[in-house]
C-alpha cells in the first residue's frame, strides 16, 4: 500500500521508478544483533517484510513480538549503500534516494538525500531515522512505518503447527504510538508498545505516516522505540550505543587479551569475543551464554558447560555464573514428564508459551545424558585455573547430587556406563550433542535400541570424576578423591576394551543389548580432550 497523495501539500517529492534491492533468501542472508534476551533479525535493509517466511522479527523469551516492520520513503524502496551489523548489539544501514520528482515535474538527482537507519537493542528496540539533504532546495518527503505483532513462538516458528492460539486484541492506537496485545493459552498477556517522536501526522493499526520538511542542506530525525511487556511501561529503550560499546569494552578489559602477530588471527579473536558477550544473559538469578540465534536463544546445560570450559583461557567468569546458574535448576525430584531426576542438570529452559502450556516438554527439561558430567567437569576444570575453594564449597551439594545421579539414575542397568532412554513421550530420542531423531545408528543404518550408551559421554565421565578428584582431595577428603580416581580409570581401561574396534577407530554408542555399533563418527574424537584413549590410539 502507497501513501496517497496529498494536492494540499505542495513540494512533496516522490522517487522515480527504480530496481528493488533483493530481499533475504534464508536466514544466511539476515542480519542478526542481540542485547540482554532481546534478538532481532531483519532483512539486510533493516526490513521484517510482510511476507515473513524466514523467522525474521523482533524476540523475547522465544516470543516475536514484531514480526512485520518495513519503513517506505516516498512511497518506495531506497537503494542501499551500507548495511553492517557488526556491533552485535546495533545494527545500522545508509540508503540514497533515487532521483526525485515533484508534482511540477521537477527532480532532484539520486543521491541528493542519504537516510540513515540505526537499531539498538538495549530494553528493547530503538530505531533511530537521520535524512540528510544535500541539495540547494528545502524536500518534504512522506515516511511511513508499518507495523505487526503476530507473537508467535518460536517452535511455531521452527513449524510446530498447535491445534489453537490465543487471542491478538485490536491494537490500541496512542497519540504517539501504538500498543498490540495477545493473550496466549497459558494465561500470560504479551504486549508491544511502539512509540514514535515526534508523532506520526497519522497512525492507523498498521502504519504510521510522517511528512517530513528537510531544509536545504540540512537534516531530519525522528526515533521509534518498541518494547516488550512489562518494559512497555517504561518511555523508552536505553538509546547510547557509546554506554553498550564502553560495557563491551570493560568487560574485554577484564577478560584475557591475547595479541598475535598476524592480524588476521588477532581480527577472528577479538570477533569471536565480541560475539560470547553479544550471547552473554543476565536474567533474574541466571548468568549464562546463550547457545544460539534464533532457535536456541536460551540456557542450554551441555552447550553453556561446553563454552564455559572452552573460555576458560578467557574468563572464569562466565563458568563460575553457569556453575551457580546450573546448580540453581538442579533437578530435585523424579519426574518423567520432563525427564528429571535429583542431581540432573537441566538440558534446556523455555519462557514460551508452547513450553508453558506443556505443548512442548522444554519449559524445565532434563533430557540429556551428557550435561551432568560436564557440569562436574567444568566445576573441576574452574578450580584448576582459579584455586577457588570458597565456590566449590558453595557447590559441593550440587557436585555431589550430580555424582550421585551419574552413578544411580545414569548408569541405568548397573554396568559402569552412562545411558539414556526417553521417559517424556515428547522428549527427545537421542540425548547426547547428536540429538537430532535419526542421528544415532548402527553399521546398517539402523536405529540403536535404547538404554544407548554414546562413546563420548563415557568420555566425559572419565574425565569429570578424575579431575574433580582433585577439588575433593583440595577440601580434605581423600578417601573419596582416592575412589573417584579408581572409578575412572577402571572405566577408562574399559572405554578402550568396549569400544575399540579392530580397524583403528572407536565405536559410536553400545545399545541396549550392549552390542556396539561400529559407525565411524566424530563423537570419538571428543575422548581426545577427555584423555581417555592410550598413546597408541590416539
Amino acid at each position: 500500500m502507497t501513501i496517497p497523495e496529498s494536492p494540499d501539500l505542495p513540494g512533496r517529492w516522490r522517487i522515480l521508478p527504480h530496481r528493488s534491492p533483493r530481499a533475504a533468501e534464508d536466514l544466511r542472508d539476515c542480519l542478526v544483533i542481540r542485547n540482554e534476551g532481546f534478538v532481532l533479525l531483519t532483512d539486510s535493509n533493516g526490513n521484517l517484510p510482510a511476507d515473513n517466511a524466514k523467522a525474521l522479527g523482533l524476540y523475547r523469551d522465544d516470543t516475536r513480538y514484531l514480526s512485520l516492520w518495513t519503513l517506505e520513503i516516498a512511497g518506495a524502496e531506497l537503494l542501499p549503500i551500507l548495511s553492517n551489523a557488526d556491533l552485535g548489539f546495533a545494527m545500522e544501514q545508509v540508503f540514497i534516494c533515487p532521483e526525485l520528482v515533484n508534482e511540477r515535474r521537477e527532480t532532484i538527482p539520486a543521491g541528493s538525500v542519504q537516510v540513515r537507519r540505526q537499531r539498538v537493542l538495549d530494553n528493547g528496540l530503538l530505531e533511530t531515522l537521520r535524512l540528510e539533504n544535500f541539495a540547494a532546495v528545502p524536500i518534504s518527503l512522506d515516511i511511513c512505518f508499518r507495523f505487526a505483532g503476530d507473537f508467535a513462538d518460536i517452535f511455531e516458528v521452527r513449524g510446530l503447527r498447535r491445534q489453537k492460539r490465543g487471542t491478538i486484541s485490536r491494537p490500541h492506537v496512542h497519540a504517539d504510538g501504538i500498543t498490540l496485545r495477545y493473550q496466549g493459552l497459558d494465561g500470560k498477556g504479551r504486549q508491544t508498545r511502539i512509540q514514535f517522536d515526534p508523532a506520526p501526522q497519522e497512525l492507523s493499526e498498521t502504519a504510521a505516516f510522517f511528512k517530513v520538511d528537510i531544509p536545504a542542506r540540512g537534516s531530519a530525525r525522528l526515533t521509534a522505540s518498541v518494547l516488550a511487556d512489562s518494559l512497555a511501561g517504561s518511555a523508552s529503550a536505553r538509546t547510547s550505543i557509546a554506554d553498550l560499546r564502553a560495557a563491551r569494552e570493560n568487560w574485554r578489559e577484564e577478560s584475557t587479551r591475547i595479541v598475535t602477530d598476524n592480524e588476521l588471527v588477532n581480527a577472528v579473536l577479538e570477533r569471536s569475543l565480541a560475539d560470547v558477550w553479544m550471547l552473554l544473559t543476565r536474567d533474574d538469578e541466571l548468568r549464562f551464554v546463550s547457545s544460539g540465534i534464533p532457535w536456541f536463544n536460551t540456557l542450554f546445560g551441555r552447550d553453556s558447560c561446553l563454552t564455559a570450559l572452552m573460555l576458560l583461557p578467557y574468563s572464569t567468569a562466565i563458568a563460575r555464573d553457569t556453575l551457580r546458574s546450573l546448580a540453581l535448576l538442579q533437578g530435585r525430584q523424579t519426574d518423567a514428564s520432563r525427564e528429571e531426576e535429583p542431581g540432573k542438570i537441566v538440558h534446556e529452559m523455555r519462557r514460551c508459551e508452547t513450553a508453558l502450556t506443556g505443548e512442548v516438554p522444554f519449559r524445565r527439561y532434563y533430557g540429556s545424558v551428557d550435561s551432568t558430567p560436564l557440569f562436574v567437569l567444568l566445576a573441576a576444570e574452574f578450580y584448576r585455573w582459579t584455586g577457588d575453594l570458597h565456590l566449590m564449597k558453595e557447590l559441593l551439594p550440587a557436585i555431589e547430587a550430580a555424582l550421585s545421579w551419574m552413578d544411580e539414575y545414569g548408569d541405568m542397568d548397573g554396568d559402569g556406563y552412562m545411558e539414556y532412554i526417553r521417559r517424556s513421550p515428547n522428549g527427545l530420542d537421542n540425548q547426547g550433542w547428536k540429538d537430532s531423531h535419526d542421528a544415532i545408528i548402527d553399521e546398517r543404518g539402523d536405529f540403536l535400541e535404547p538404554p544407548i550408551a554414546l562413546v563420548e559421554v563415557q568420555g566425559y565421565v572419565y574425565a569429570a570424576k578424575r579431575s574433580i578428584a582433585g577439588v575433593y582431595a583440595a577440601l580434605g577428603f581423600d578417601a573419596v578423591a582416592a575412589r573417584l580416581l579408581g572409578d575412572a580409570e577402571r572405566l577408562r581401561r574399559r572405554i578402550n576394551r568396549d569400544f575399540w574396534l579392530s580397524e583403528g577407530y572407536y565405536g559410536l554408542a553400545l545399545d541396549g543389548a550392549k552390542r556396539l555399533s561400529r559407525v565411524v563418527a566424530s563423537n570419538a574424537g571428543h575422548l581426545l580432550w577427555t584423555g581417555v584413549p592410550l598413546p597408541a590410539q590416539a
